[in-house]
C-alpha cells in the first residue's frame, strides 16, 4: 500500500444502472433469436433427411449460446457505458458525482466520520438489488459523513471474501454485523407478496444497539451506490491512506 495518491483515481459506481439492464435484455431477445435463425440453417444444410426435432434442438442450443454472448457483451459495456456515477479519489479531497445532483466533496483538512456494517443475505424474502446476488453472499456497506454531506457505498461478496474486511487488525473501518431478520416481515401473508423492502423499521429496533446501524441501512436503500468488489476494496485502502478517523 503506498502512502498517497499521485494522481486522482475514478472509481464507476452503479455499473448495472437501468439503462444497461434494459439494453442488455433487447441484446438477449436478439442474439437468442440470431442463434435460433442460425442453427436451424445449419441443421436444414446438413446432409441427409432434415430431422423432426431440428426447431426444438435449435432452441435448447440457442438458449447457452445466447446467454454466454450477452454474458460476456455486458461485461464489455459496464467499462464504456458508465451510469454517470463515480467516486474520484484524489489527495486533497473525496469527490462524488452524482447525475441530475450537486457533486459531494469530502476534505481531508477536516475530520470525517466512517461507520461500517455488514449482512447476510439468507433467511428472509430480499428486496432491492440484493435479489440478483447469492442468497449464501453478504452485503458489506460503509458510510462516509462530514458534517452534514454524507455517502454511502456497499457492495456483494462471497463470505470468504468478505471475511478479511472482518478480521484485519489494521483495517480503518471496523464492520458490524446487523440481521434484516428484525426488521423484514416474516408473517404468512408476505411470504404471497412481491419482495421489496420493509416500509419502516421498528422502534425498538433504532433504539436499540443496531440503531445507528439500521439508520444508516435505510439511507442506503435510497442514496447508497454499489461498487464492484474490487473497486469496493480499493475505496477501503484509500480511506486507510487518508488516516480517516473511524467511529
Amino acid at each position: 500500500m503506498s502512502a498517497s495518491t499521485t494522481s486522482p483515481q475514478v472509481l464507476h459506481a452503479e455499473q448495472e444502472h437501468p439503462r444497461l439492464r434494459i439494453f442488455v435484455v433487447i441484446a438477449l431477445l436478439v442474439v437468442y433469436a440470431l442463434c435460433f435463425f442460425l442453427l436451424r440453417a445449419l441443421i436444414q444444410f446438413a446432409p441427409g433427411e432434415l430431422p423432426s426435432f431440428a426447431i426444438s434442438l435449435s432452441c435448447l442450443l440457442s438458449a447457452p449460446i445466447a446467454l454466454g454472448v450477452v454474458w460476456g457483451f455486458e461485461k464489455w459495456l459496464k467499462g464504456v457505458w458508465p451510469s454517470g456515477y463515480n467516486l474520484v479519489l484524489g489527495d486533497e479531497q473525496l469527490r462524488v458525482n452524482q447525475p441530475e445532483l450537486e457533486p459531494l466533496a469530502f476534505s481531508w483538512a477536516t475530520p470525517v466520520d466512517l461507520l461500517g456494517w455488514y449482512f447476510s443475505l439468507r433467511g428472509y424474502k430480499r428486496g432491492g438489488p440484493e435479489r440478483r446476488v447469492p442468497d449464501s453472499w453478504l452485503c458489506l456497506a460503509c458510510q462516509v459523513q462530514q458534517a452534514d454531506t454524507r455517502l454511502i457505498v456497499f457492495t456483494y461478496a462471497a463470505p470468504a471474501k468478505a471475511e478479511q474486511y472482518f478480521e484485519g487488525p489494521d483495517s480503518v473501518l471496523e464492520f458490524h454485523k446487523i440481521n434484516p431478520v428484525e426488521v423484514y416481515s416474516q408473517t404468512l401473508s408476505s411470504r404471497f407478496q412481491p419482495p421489496s423492502r420493509p416500509h419502516t423499521i421498528p422502534a425498538q429496533v433504532l433504539t436499540g444497539k443496531d440503531g445507528r446501524f439500521w439508520l444508516a441501512e435505510q439511507r442506503r436503500w435510497q442514496e447508497g451506490l454499489e461498487l464492484p468488489l474490487k473497486e469496493f476494496e480499493m475505496f477501503l485502502n484509500y480511506l486507510q491512506i487518508h488516516t480517516i478517523r473511524s467511529v
